[in-house]
């Protein structure tokens, strides 16, 4: 099956770069054969310029950047989300693979894949114990039924910030997480892969291995320390040329 990888960002700082360029390392180490694209919005650091060529990732460059939902601004993670999976039925894949680049992801899709076929969902996402919703981080997406989920999930709908009055059945309205839930519908799968949302930094270098006792967590998300990464590697036993 015809499978591309993708992902977003707005790098403006060096650590934002490293990381980044950490992300397409490891997506193109346990992913050889696989197309990588970043649709980068107007980042100061463009990754066209610092992304080694030999990790052959394909990058479109918006011109603006509308922001983030939750921090006051527009739905930059759904316009990726959207114009991925459309570039996905373009150029006639048969799976896209949302990967968030403050995300890192331990299996190669080879394997996620075999799992998704054999359920004959749609699309599938990762499981997320402390929240109410599902963490969307790294998504599989069929191709073409995606496009028309994004379609229903419509991130030019929304702009933050946030409703101030908290009431839960409007929040869900605006929140990404709870919107493509319902976009997808009864076609969503859970994958079977446990990991770490780090949003509060309450994950470090030093305790990852204490918040994961049993086996290294397969993911972790909103990575806001290069160290974190590294380690996160280690315990994956993967090792790349850094």
């Amino acid at each position: 099956m015809k499978t591309m990888i993708f992902g977003g960002t707005y790098c403006d700082s060096e650590f934002k770069r490293e990381l980044v360029t950490l992300w397409a390392r490891v997506a193109r180490h346990l992913n050889p054969n696989v197309h990588i694209a970043l649709f980068d919005s107007a980042s100061p650091f463009d990754p066209i310029m610092f992304l080694p060529k030999g990790l052959d990732v394909a990058v479109f460059r918006y011109e603006d950047n509308i922001g983030h939902i939750g921090h006051g601004g527009g739905d930059g993670a759904g316009r990726t989300l959207h114009d991925g999976v459309k570039y996905a039925s373009i150029n006639k894949y048969d799976y896209a693979v949302y990967w968030e680049t403050d995300c890192l992801f331990a299996c190669p899709i080879g394997e996620v894949l075999d799992k998704f076929y054999l359920t004959f969902a749609k699309v599938a996402c990762l499981p997320l114990h402390n929240y109410q919703f599902f963490e969307w981080a790294f998504a599989v997406f069929e191709i073409p039924w995606a496009v028309e989920m994004m379609e229903r999930y419509d991130w030019q709908s929304k702009r933050g910030p946030y409703p101030q009055v908290v009431r839960p059945s409007l929040l869900k309205k605006w929140i990404p997480e709870w919107r493509l839930q319902e976009a997808a519908g009864d076609e969503l799968w859970i994958l079977p892969y446990t990991g770490i949302r780090n949003d509060d930094n309450r994950v470090n270098f030093m305790n990852l291995h204490e918040m994961c006792p049993y086996e290294p967590p397969t993911w972790i998300h909103m990575l806001a320390d290069i160290r974190l990464a590294h380690r996160f590697l280690q315990l994956n036993n993967i090792n790349i040329d850094v």
